[in-house]
C-alpha cells in the first residue's frame, strides 16, 4: 500500500519511547521522543 507509515513496535530506555518503522516498504528509519513530553502533551490535548 502506497503512502502508509508502519511502526514495528516501540521501546521504552531511560526515558525515551525508541519507535522503529518502516515506509512503503521502502524505507525504514528510527523516531525517538522523550517519553515525558510525550504524554505531557497527550494530556494536555486530551490524547490520554
Amino acid at each position: 500500500m502506497p503512502n502508509v507509515v508502519y511502526s514495528c513496535g516501540g521501546l521504552i530506555h531511560d526515558g525515551t519511547l525508541w519507535l522503529p518503522y518502516g515506509s512503503s516498504d521502502t524505507r525504514v528509519a528510527l523516531a525517538t521522543v522523550p517519553l515525558d513530553a510525550l504524554l505531557a502533551l497527550l494530556e494536555k490535548t486530551g490524547g490520554v
